[in-house]
């Protein structure tokens, strides 16, 4: 994973709305709270429709009603995960305020204008509001250098496109099927949710599932999303059905093993994290019963409602459900309200997709109940979260305590004599906690660049990486050891990215957790307030750790203490003698070359070891 974790809490800024009131101040607030009641209300209206009572507007029937699921609840909901996310991601403001005031309003205006004759005036609107997404977090990731994530920021603008397309065909404008356009935009909300339900629900799993070992496969991931693609493709060129066929039904078959990989059926006692796994297990039937449609063997609106109905409702309402407490300061779990949420979708999926397939006779009964059971969810979540949602979060008043003002101690930093504060409170869990050290500013006055604490961390991590700072670079970007230090350890460790990244199985927090500067001849060293505040804090959060990784001399002088040898290279050397807790290392600057020249032992005797240790921790 290359994202710190996705349902960290908001931290602690002046407020941007009026005191009490916090809907404006984050992307998820606004548009969870409008997804849920539109979506409650907008299959009603549906229904309404399909009995001939609601008037004809420019959107009508099955058009209108694939066209507000997808590009109105859907689109919604995607914003708010993205808007927060990307702000956890980057550490780069998303909009707040009258800005997200105006994403909110256009997207408001496209909902009313599609019950309109003003046909052109609904197509740019509703083509207006993913683009206006697309540029609202494109420039965090463009500040930031986010490069990983910038293929949403096109994702985004690709659906504006599809938006438009599908209402300059209704209009007769542009040469294209209406339903074409829907299905292209579901192939591309289906490949959306495979890229962040691949990222999110193992790492959910592992942090919330004691024991879970869920597990990815690079060659699995690859297939999974390759094989949405070519659906898309396949779609976009009209290829045979057949063809299609046999790409959605090897799409299945690759989804399923890598559902298979996270191991759901330990997840059961966790609502939070199995709805996540129900969710994903609806895109398998989703492309199975595509491709069996495709054979012509079945009715292809089966296939569309295990992907909405299923895959979408139950992906969304469990996002917004875990989102939403973590970025509220509540515990990641479950009560009876969210409980009968996930119920209600899981089984308004199973009526409408299998309620027609087991009596042809009972389809309209069908429809009407999922519509029931889908509205319930979302009106029951919608009441649960409104107060959730407008409110601060939940431990403002304890987060401000523990960052700004917590009691005041003496310790020695750099020589000195100086007060500096010591949280001295409890937290919640490790996501509040990572919240509080981001938020820290103990040492402001002392950083060129500013506070920008970079550490990430996971309960389930069984390797903690100590390294000294972060450079210019890292302080840039947000990601630790995103430069050529950090290719070099992790060549070392033998990981990729995606497992380095993974913060359900290595824990990154260095000795300092901002850039303290240039000093003679390179970086100055770690701020000594880091570990003063915040380490036993956190290492009292990771009971899972096995190797602890002290890279230079600050992480071995505070880990090792009088144990250490007199130089670097003998402290290294004398490895053994550490194990199996700590391994101490150099580190891997390329500045220090010479060293390793050297030193030709390390990378002969030490690296191996260390790449046999991580293996045996199944790290890989």
């Amino acid at each position: 994973m290359h994202e710190p974790p996705l349902n960290r809490p908001e931290r602690p800024t002046a407020p941007s709305a009026a005191p009490g009131f916090a809907l404006w101040n984050l992307g998820f607030r606004p548009f969870y709270l409008l997804a849920s009641l539109f979506s409650a209300i907008s299959v009603l209206l549906w229904a309404a429709q399909f009995s001939g009572y609601l008037p004809s507007g420019y959107l009508q029937g099955p058009v209108w009603h694939g066209h507000e699921m997808l590009f109105g609840y859907t689109t919604a909901v995607i914003a708010g995960f993205l808007l927060t996310a990307v702000r956890a991601w980057t550490n780069e403001p998303t909009p707040s305020g009258v800005p997200l005031m105006a994403l909110a309003a256009l997207w408001i205006c496209g909902r009313v204008l599609v019950l309109t004759p003003l046909a052109m005036t609904a197509a740019v609107v509703n083509a207006a509001f993913p683009v206006a997404v697309a540029v609202a977090i494109g420039t965090p990731l463009l500040r930031s250098r986010n490069v990983r994530n910038y293929f949403f920021v096109g994702l985004l603008v690709l659906m504006g496109g599809l938006i438009l397309a599908v209402h300059l065909a209704l209009q007769g404008r542009f040469e294209l099927s209406p339903r074409l356009g829907l299905q292209l935009a579901l192939d591309l909300v289906l490949f959306i949710m495979a890229v962040m339900g691949g990222r999110v629900i193992p790492m959910f799993t592992n942090n919330g599932v004691t024991g879970a070992n869920a597990t990815r496969n690079a060659l699995v991931e690859k297939f999974a999303l390759g094989t949405v693609i070519l659906l898309f493709a396949a779609d976009l060129l009209q290829l045979p059905q057949t063809v299609i066929a046999m790409i959605a039904l090897i799409s299945a078959l690759a989804h399923g093993v890598r559902l298979c990989l996270w191991k759901p059926w330990r997840t059961l006692a966790t609502p939070l994290v199995w709805i996540l796994h129900a969710a994903y297990a609806w895109i398998v039937v989703h492309l199975t019963l595509r491709g069996l449609s495709g054979l012509e063997l079945l009715g292809g609106s089966l296939a569309t409602h295990a992907l909405t109905v299923g895959a979408i409702g139950g992906l969304t309402i469990g996002m917004m459900t875990r989102t939403a407490r973590g970025h509220t300061g509540r515990p990641l779990v479950a009560d009876g309200f969210e409980l009968t949420c996930f119920l209600l979708i899981q089984v308004a999926a199973t009526v409408r997709v299998f309620g027609g397939i087991a009596s042809p006779g009972l389809y309209m009964v069908s429809v009407q109940l999922s519509a029931l059971l889908w509205a319930a969810a979302f009106g029951l979540y919608a009441v649960r979260y409104w107060p959730v949602l407008t409110r601060p979060r939940q431990a403002d008043d304890d987060q401000r305590v523990a960052v700004i003002a917590p009691p005041a101690a003496t310790r020695k930093i750099r020589g000195e004599s100086e007060k500096i504060a010591v949280p001295e409170i409890g937290y919640p869990s490790l996501e509040a906690l990572l919240a509080a050290v981001r938020a820290c500013r103990a040492c402001e006055a002392h950083l060129p660049l500013g506070p920008r604490p970079v550490l990430r961390a996971g309960e389930t991590a069984r390797v903690l990486v100590v390294g000294q700072a972060p450079g210019a670079r890292v302080h840039a970007t947000g990601i630790p050891w995103d430069d050529p230090s950090g290719e070099r350890l992790r060549a070392w460790m033998g990981v990729d990215k995606d497992v380095f990244y993974d913060e359900s199985r290595i824990a990154i927090i260095p000795m300092g957790y901002c850039y303290p500067g240039r000093g003679n001849g390179g970086d100055m060293p770690p701020r000594r307030e880091c570990a003063a505040l915040w380490l036993d804090h956190l290492l009292a959060w990771l009971p899972r750790i096995e190797l602890t990784l002290l890279i230079g001399q600050y992480a071995q002088r505070h880990f090792l203490g009088n144990r250490r040898k007199s130089s670097l290279a003998a402290t290294a050397r004398a490895w053994r003698e550490y194990a199996p807790q700590y391994m101490p290392l150099p580190h891997p600057s390329p500045r220090n070359q010479p060293w390793f020249k050297r030193h030709p032992w390390f990378e002969r005797q030490l690296v191996p070891e260390l790449r046999a240790r991580i293996k045996t921790l199944s790290v890989r």
